[in-house]
């Protein structure tokens, strides 16, 4: 700031320059950008759907979470209420796993396996893993998808095989 000082009679006397290093700023900043542009760059290639959610409506969507429910474009998710996704003999466990996120709850962050729909009408198991944050001083909730449809089967067709198996031992 350039600041011209003046005698009494009203002339020019001193120019007065005020100035403030901005080094630390400038580095602080571009740290900041980076470190959001490192961020973005996980979150976005992340293998785990990640949805962000405010007041119970998807704000974002991950390119994972997009592709487990089976929408090719982010813009088609967000929006939307997050029970839209959830199949409807899951959506009153889903809102109460959502309600005990909010709340804080004592184990509400704990993985649980729901059924949720796909953008086909397909039905798909996801285990929810979700957590509640704060984002420009709103309260969100930071919800991670991960597919276990095909371990599930395995796992039961590995049980009812050895249920066969146990089965056919008793007859003998």
């Amino acid at each position: 700031v350039k600041t011209p000082l003046y005698t009494a009679q009203g002339e020019p006397d001193y120019l007065l320059n005020v100035s403030e290093d901005i080094t630390a700023k400038t580095k602080m900043e571009k740290q900041i950008r980076e470190t959001g542009e490192k961020n973005s760059l996980l979150v976005e290639n992340a293998r785990e759907g990640i949805l962000i959610l405010e007041d119970g409506k998807v704000i974002y969507a991950n390119k994972a979470a997009c592709k487990v429910l089976g929408y090719e474009a982010q813009e088609e998710i967000v929006r939307k209420k997050f029970l839209d996704f959830v199949a409807s003999d899951h959506q009153i466990i889903a809102q109460e796993k959502y309600d005990a996120v909010v709340s804080q709850l004592q184990g509400a962050g704990d993985p649980a396996q729901m059924h949720f729909v796909k953008n086909t009408g397909a039905s798909i198991e996801l285990e929810m893993t979700a957590m509640v944050s704060k984002y420009l001083g709103r309260k969100i909730v930071i919800v991670f998808l991960r597919d276990v449809t095909a371990s599930n089967k395995m796992l039961r067709e590995i049980r009812a095989e050895k249920v066969f198996h146990h089965g056919k031992g008793l007859a003998r």
